[in-house]
């Protein structure tokens, strides 16, 4: 597995998107593994930063709701392709999946994954739960009232969405985001009918998108529609 690692998307020359053992280090009278050498990094947070609404404005302070969902879907696509990969990201955690103030991702500890190789169903997380347990606070951000995320973002038949349908509604999502009258700093989803982030201003809490979040880039998204998808994903009535 260490000679041949998963290929995922690399969108700039600084993008690094996985941190994957350069060799091994064996003990050198048992030659027993005794670790790994590992590339590099920095200038990159955990994703568990962006969960928290103190971290996230320290170390992503022009993030919009936008630059979140865009993490969001870049991880989504990244354990997409592991999955097509036949690897199963056991063990990703929010302090093991790191982010680049540009929202590029980077996944780290490839030693917890394991080949997709028929081990009996349940007996590990599936990708997507993995997603589930990741992306739910993101996209919710502990203050906007989507029942289906906030219920586990579970599917009629009662599954976890798989990675290639939690990146299709997130995209779909950071298309069509209202951009709020009073702070146009402000987007959210259209599904609410005034704006959640204004909300929490007038409930005396910090602003969550402050106004020095001013630049709004386009997400890079297909054009494709996966618009009854994001109804169920988001709880809203088909």
């Amino acid at each position: 597995m260490r000679d041949h690692p998963p290929l995922l998307p690399r969108y700039s020359e600084e993008h690094q998107p996985l941190i994957w053992p350069l060799d091994l280090l064996l003990h050198p009278e048992t030659a027993e593994l005794a670790g790994m050498l590992l590339p590099v990094t920095g200038g990159l947070a955990p994703l568990g930063a962006l969960a928290q609404l103190s971290s996230r404005l320290a170390l992503f302070p022009t993030f919009t709701y936008r630059d979140v969902l865009r993490v969001c879907r870049n991880l989504a696509e990244s354990v997409r392709l592991l999955e097509l990969a036949s690897i199963v990201p056991v063990g990703l955690a929010d302090t093991s999946v790191l982010v680049s103030g540009g929202g590029l991702i980077t996944l780290s500890d490839p030693e917890l994954w394991r080949m997709d190789d028929g081990v009996a169903a349940g007996e590990f997380e599936s990708a997507g739960a993995i997603l589930e347990r990741l992306l739910t606070p993101l996209i919710t951000c502990g203050v906007i009232p989507l029942p289906g995320l906030a219920m586990a973002a579970r599917l009629p038949d009662g599954r976890a969405p798989l990675p290639a349908e939690w990146q299709a509604a997130i995209e779909e999502l950071g298309r069509s985001l209202r951009r709020c009258p009073a702070r146009g700093e402000h987007l959210y989803p259209p599904q609410l009918p005034t704006c959640p982030w204004c909300a929490e201003i007038l409930a005396d809490h910090p602003d969550p998108y402050p106004a020095s979040a001013q630049e709004d880039h386009p997400a890079r998204t297909p054009a494709r529609s996966q618009r009854g998808l994001l109804a169920r994903l988001l709880g809203r009535a088909s």
